[in-house]
C-alpha cells in the first residue's frame, strides 16, 4: 500500500456534510498506525529542513535560542 492509496482511504471523497459514505472501519489498525506514522514524519522531516508548518491547529517552526 502506498501513502496515496493511505491517504486516499482516510480521506474519501465525499459532497458537502453527508458522511454516509464514508465506512469508519475501511482502514485498519496498522494501515492507521502507518498514516499516523507518515503524518508526522512528514512533520519532523520539514522542520528538520527549516521549513514553517502549517496545520489548522496551529503553526510550527525551529527557533534558535
Amino acid at each position: 500500500m502506498t501513502r496515496r492509496d493511505l491517504v486516499k482511504a482516510i480521506s474519501p471523497s465525499r459532497v458537502g456534510s453527508d458522511k454516509s459514505a464514508w465506512d469508519p472501519y475501511e482502514l485498519s489498525r496498522p494501515q492507521a498506525t502507518k498514516v499516523v506514522n507518515i503524518f508526522f514524519d512528514s512533520i519532523a522531516a520539514a522542520l528538520k529542513k527549516g521549513e514553517k508548518v502549517t496545520l489548522p491547529i496551529g503553526t510550527f517552526e525551529v527557533l534558535e535560542h
